[in-house]
């Protein structure tokens, strides 16, 4: 009986040292994982931020540094398609 009970509690404390290495590698598994989750959700927020900037900058009509010609040309694009046509006349 004694002899068993020690091949028993041999065999529960190498259970469970096991069973703590697993425990801590699945721990760093998935604190590594979390990591890179931060990491990505970090670079979508930053990304909806841009695009919100974005829409809201095509909403307002406002004007920044890198489009303004762009937003330039629009206009003048504008006013000419707005002005009155010559009219022409032929005589004969």
């Amino acid at each position: 009986l004694s002899l068993l009970q020690k091949r028993t509690r041999t065999a529960l404390v190498d259970h469970f040292r096991r069973r703590s290495l697993h425990s801590r590698a699945a721990l760093a598994l998935f604190q590594a994982r979390s990591s890179d989750n931060d990491q990505k959700i970090d670079e979508l927020s930053n990304a909806v931020h841009r695009i919100s900037a974005f829409l809201h900058c095509l909403t307002d009509d406002s004007t920044t540094t890198d489009n303004a010609q762009a937003n330039e040309q629009v206009g003048v694009d504008a006013d000419l398609k707005n002005s009155e046509k010559p009219t022409v006349q032929i005589t004969a």
